[in-house]
């Protein structure tokens, strides 16, 4: 088959069921509730170009364009908050009775309340096709009159512009149809040629950092709990459908949402674990973190603030692993801290910092993090029990020294030079101590300093704007 993904334009459209709005009726405007960045204009009806304004309404016909450094969440109806990616110019065409956008070109991103829309369809044009839904996540990539769909939640329904509702297919999470063809899951189209492996890691990233950004609050803090259960869904079919993009989405996806990443690391592991395979749980743990320990830290700019996020991400990814797989908790501690000290190193030298200065801070913090996390409910049992103190002391021993080696192992892989490990296997035992609600006090381990570390894969490439160029659909 030949590639319908050949010289595709990356236009990626998301929708996501979520209860985020009080019921109400439509209205013949849209509203831009937030803007991120700059660059942003709006063509009105008329002709006249202006740039885009917070908390204005725009007439329906008016044309909404970004730059390469903007981002706007509009309120396309009641009930639908839609995000207009970088470089995307999106038509406000709509009725009362079915609110449409129209994508030109560049990536939407639609979260939908179906109580407030009351029945009626969400759509939006996509060169000949339309997509509509009616509680689910999708991205759909168009150039000239070819599109395809590919489904993160929920099911989908495409059908031809012009078609009735109720007419086409359906795609259910993990597929994709292209050119309203027949569905197929993301593995069989990559591995038939429909879609690279890369392309499916683009689209998924686009959809998470989408929904990890409203969960965020940048919609407003009402809507941050409803999409934060969709950031958990939409991160499971990347687990269990496409789980070689968990790194890129979770690294895109921390990097657009920083104060989501430990959320993220969450979904992603707590997916991993459900599917009762050791090794898919350590791979994606480490995945996971590594990555969005690195998108979250590319924000920062001081040691202190990169440590932080690889203590959260580290509890975060360890505390799910090990309540899933207890016996696993100390392969799990050397196994996360490890990653959330490559990743916010190399996050932090990304954005400038120097590795030696954050690594030994960052790998402290990781090795917390990780033995806190790994040691937490694997040893309440026993301790609670009474006379279980011994076995506790000995998870949590064993589980500080694997994160603290780890930690240090992590931050000197990704460039650091790290002269002491004192205050990293302290602060490893302060936090598997912690993990036992300080019913034990865990000795802080013997570290060597890293010797000889082989170097660390090359940075992930978060997906920020489309990586690809952008052509308008026909």
């Amino acid at each position: 088959m030949t590639s319908a993904f050949s010289f595709l334009v990356r236009i990626g459209l998301l929708f996501t069921a979520v209860s985020l709005f009080a019921a109400s009726g439509f209205s013949q405007s849209a509203t831009i509730l937030k803007i991120k960045g700059d660059g942003a204009t709006v063509l009105l009806p008329n002709g006249v170009s202006e740039a885009a304004v917070e908390n204005k309404a725009y007439p329906f016909g008016a044309k909404i364009q970004t730059g390469p450094r903007a981002e706007i969440f509009l309120e396309a109806a009641s009930g639908a908050i839609a995000t207009i990616k970088q470089n995307s110019e999106v038509t406000i065409e709509s009725t009362a009775e079915n609110p449409t956008l129209s994508l030109n070109r560049g990536s939407l991103v639609s979260q939908l309340d179906q109580k407030k829309l009351a029945g009626k369809e969400y759509r939006v044009r996509a060169g000949t096709g339309v997509a509509a839904a009616k509680g689910t996540t999708y991205t759909v990539t168009v150039s000239g009159t070819t599109y395809n769909v590919i489904t993160m939640n929920g099911t989908v329904q495409v059908r031809p512009v012009g078609a009735p509702a109720g007419s086409g297919i359906s795609i259910g999470a993990g597929g994709i149809s292209v050119n309203g063809g027949t569905a197929q899951p993301l593995a069989t189209a990559v591995s038939n040629g429909s879609v690279t492996a890369a392309q499916v890691a683009e689209a998924a990233s686009i959809a998470v950092a989408a929904v990890a950004v409203v969960a965020s609050g940048a919609a407003g803090a009402a809507n941050a709990t409803t999409a934060a259960a969709e950031l958990t869904a939409t991160m499971a079919t990347v687990v269990n459908q496409a789980p070689a993009a968990v790194a890129q989405v979770t690294a895109s996806a921390a990097a657009a949402a920083p104060s989501r990443a430990a959320d993220i690391v969450t979904a992603a592991v707590s997916a991993a674990a459900a599917s009762g395979n050791a090794a898919t749980l350590t791979s994606v743990a480490q995945q996971a973190t590594q990555g969005a320990a690195q998108g979250a830290a590319s924000t920062t700019t001081t040691a202190a603030a990169a440590a932080q996020v690889a203590k959260d991400v580290a509890t975060a990814a360890a505390t799910a692993a090990a309540t899933a797989a207890p016996a696993q908790a100390a392969a799990i501690a050397s196994t996360v801290s490890q990653a959330a000290a490559t990743g916010a190193t190399q996050g932090a030298v990304s954005n400038g910092q120097n590795a030696t200065a954050v690594g030994t801070t960052v790998a402290a913090n990781a090795a917390q993090g990780a033995a806190n996390g790994a040691t937490a409910g694997v040893t309440a049992a026993p301790v609670a029990s009474g006379g279980g103190a011994a076995a506790a002391a000995s998870v949590a021993t064993t589980v500080a020294s694997n994160a603290a080696t780890g930690a240090a192992t992590g931050s000197a892989s990704a460039g650091a030079t790290i002269t002491s490990t004192t205050t990293i296997a302290s602060s490893a035992a302060t936090g598997a101590s912690a993990g036992t609600n300080n019913a034990v006090t865990v000795a802080a381990p013997t570290v060597a300093v890293p010797v000889g570390v082989a170097p660390a894969a090359p940075a992930i490439t978060p997906i920020t704007p489309p990586s690809t160029p952008i052509v308008s659909p026909n």
